[in-house]
């Protein structure tokens, strides 16, 4: 019997499960929209949904669960603390739900400290003493791996390098503070960006992937398009 370790990311727009074998490898995934305004009630229960759907495409019950989401996050309770990108998740207790639900240890990270975990176990930065991570989703993260540990800061806060002012005279972020790194290049921004870019290119991809309706271009699809060398999305990623 192998073991199977499930991991869930949880971001401002998406959240997705992962059955992650002990080797390492990714047995299956499925994501969703988290659709944060519906709840925290209602979005535990489509992350239990998609828990048990990737548990049965492996044929596995999982031996134990770990929660990487969007900050900030008290990981010690447990408990999502996010009144900005998860509006209307504040102060919510994720750990104990899953764990009586699955019966397994259950453990919260905040979701670019995770993410640099996977990269210094499997990926990037194997064999690394340090690594910095950055995460571009909703919002940006970063993380810092010292000599094999999470770099904590004072009192165990998060370094939200994301945070960081880059113009002073920038779009106003929800921190507060003006010109974020966050607020110029992630997601909201990204596709922010492309839309506005994209009239000078009447023959983009990018159009051609929206059927000309600009509004639904988004930093996944600017992503897509780059790949296949269009010539907007390549200035926006530029």
């Amino acid at each position: 019997m192998k073991d199977l370790v499930v991991g869930i990311d949880i971001g401002g727009t998406n959240f997705r499960v992962g059955a992650v074998l002990a080797d390492g490898s990714l047995h299956s995934w499925r994501d969703a929209l988290i659709r944060a305004s519906d709840g925290p009630e209602a979005g535990l229960q489509r992350i239990t949904a998609l828990i048990e759907q990737v548990c049965a495409d492996a044929g596995l019950w999982p031996a134990a669960i770990g929660i990487g989401s969007t900050g900030p996050v008290d990981r010690i309770r447990g408990a999502i603390m996010n009144p900005y990108t998860l509006p209307t998740w504040e102060d919510v207790d994720i750990v104990t739900p899953l764990s009586r639900r699955f019966g397994v240890p259950v453990v919260l990270e905040n979701d670019a400290d995770a993410a640099a975990l996977g990269e210094a176990w499997m990926g990037a930065g194997r064999d690394m003493k340090r690594m910095l991570m950055v995460t571009v989703g909703t919002g940006i993260g970063t993380a810092v791996i010292l000599n094999g540990q999470i770099y904590r800061g004072y009192a165990d806060a998060h370094p939200e390098g994301g945070h960081i002012p880059l113009d002073p005279s920038g779009p106003e972020c929800y921190c507060g503070a003006r010109g974020c790194w966050e607020s110029l290049a992630g997601g909201p921004a990204i596709g922010e960006y492309a839309r506005t870019l994209v009239v000078q290119h009447p023959n983009s991809l990018l159009l051609q992937m929206v059927g000309n309706d600009i509004e639904k271009i988004d930093a996944a699809l600017v992503a897509d398009a780059a790949r296949n060398n269009d010539p907007a999305a390549l200035q926006v990623v530029e």
